[in-house]
Parts: C-alpha cells; structure tokens; sequence
C-alpha cells in the first residue's frame, strides 16, 4: 500500500497578515467564502474548498512580516476550462495578472493576493 493511499483530500496553506482583511479581499476578487473561520492555538486561520483542495490562510503571529520571496514559496494552482474568461474575471476587478502565457501543454496566468500569495490558474491543451 503507498503512502498516499489513505489520504482523502490535499491541502495548502498560505501566510497572511490579517485573516479578516485577506477573507474581505478574497470575497471582493475571487467571489468566494470560506467553509471555515476559527484558530489554531491563537493563530486565525480561514479555509476554503476549492476544486476539491483545501486552500488555508494562516494569520501570521503579530510583529512577523518576514515572508520568503514569492518566487520560492509554494502556490496553488488551478485547472479551469476557460483560461480566457478565468483571466478577464480578475482582471475586470483590477488584479494585476502575468497575462495569458503558453508551454507546449497548457496555456497560464498568475496572479498574487492582497498578502502577495501567488495563485496560478491553467488551461491544459496538446498541441496537434
């Protein structure tokens, strides 16, 4: 039996310098609402479902504002069937994005939260 066997959902958790401010942005650009908002210890924490993962957003503790660069932090990433309309519905709000890119198998863009969290959102294609 592997080891991921068992496992029944994949979660990410993403730092945030006030959950309350992040779940207001969130609502105000992605149009969405967490299915859980509560503590840790004394940390907040929101959760939401989404694409059948569990995004978090960890209050960070007061006074932390190191955060390693963006560049080398991990970030979700979703698969949507509609790139084009996924990209015009945030940029409509006024997201900054990296605008629609290609590889040989998906077409992508991403773009960072009020915390400066990146999220990537990808269409998948095979080139013929």
């Amino acid at each position: 039996m592997g080891l991921f066997d068992d496992v029944t959902i994949g979660a990410i958790i993403l730092r945030v310098a006030s959950v309350d401010a992040a779940i207001e942005w969130y609502r105000a650009n992605f149009e969405i609402e967490p299915v859980r908002v509560g503590a840790d210890g004394e940390h907040p924490i929101a959760t939401y479902s989404l694409g059948g993962m569990m995004v978090s957003l960890w209050q960070l503790p007061v006074g932390c504002t190191d955060r390693p660069h963006t560049d080398v932090c991990p970030y979700p990433v979703f698969v949507t069937k509609d790139i084009g309309r996924a990209h015009e519905a945030l940029v409509s709000k006024g997201l900054r994005t990296t605008g629609i890119r290609a590889s040989t198998s998906t077409r992508f863009f991403q773009t960072e939260d009020l915390d400066g969290n990146r999220w990537e959102f990808s269409e998948i294609y095979l080139e013929s």
